[in-house]
């Protein structure tokens, strides 16, 4: 599972523009990808995944806020970050 968007390849937040938000299709785009796919209509408007291109509708007046965040892929993210930072820790003290 990766815990970078697969639109504009950036690495999940737990808040803000770069939310994991989970897709109907069981995918996960983040919020800011989500608002530029996003096309309008007069009562709905329609996001096609951009994995495996199904197209979900959304109400105008929630938008593509409306979709949970992913859980999963914040956890795993946190994960990931502390990995990695405990990587660099040990890199600086074999230094």
């Amino acid at each position: 599972m990766s815990v970078e968007c697969p639109v504009c390849f950036l690495q999940y937040q737990p808040a803000g523009e770069h939310v994991p938000k989970l897709l109907p299709c069981s995918h996960s785009v983040c919020l800011c990808c989500l608002k530029q796919l996003l096309q309008a209509g007069l009562m709905y408007s329609q996001i096609t995944c951009p994995e495996c291109r199904k197209l979900h509708q959304v109400s105008k007046a929630m938008g593509p806020q409306a979709f949970p965040a992913n859980r999963y892929i914040l956890e795993n993210t946190e994960l990931v970050n502390k990995v990695q930072q405990l990587e660099k820790q040990k890199q600086e003290q074999q230094q």
